[in-house]
C-alpha cells in the first residue's frame, strides 16, 4: 500500500518515512502529530482526515484508528 519493502523500512522511524506531512502536503512535525501523542499516552486516536505518504511521494488519505 505504501510502496516500501520491509527491508527499506527496517531501522527507520515510520513517522519520518510515511507520516511526516498533512494531506495538503505541508510538513507535520512529530511533536505536533496526534497519532504519535496517542501512541505515547496510550489514548485511542481516531482521524478520518489523516494522510500518509507513498514511496513515490504521493500523499493519500488514510482514516485510522489504531488500538491503544
Amino acid at each position: 500500500m505504501l510502496g516500501w519493502t520491509q527491508e527499506e523500512l527496517s531501522g527507520r522511524h515510520i513517522d519520518d518515512v510515511v507520516h511526516f506531512q498533512r494531506a495538503d502536503g505541508t510538513k507535520a512535525p512529530e511533536e505536533e502529530c496526534p497519532l504519535v501523542g496517542a501512541v505515547r499516552s496510550g489514548d485511542t486516536y481516531r482521524n478520518h482526515d489523516d494522510a500518509f505518504t507513498h514511496k513515490d511521494g504521493s500523499v493519500f488519505p488514510w482514516p485510522i484508528r489504531p488500538p491503544p
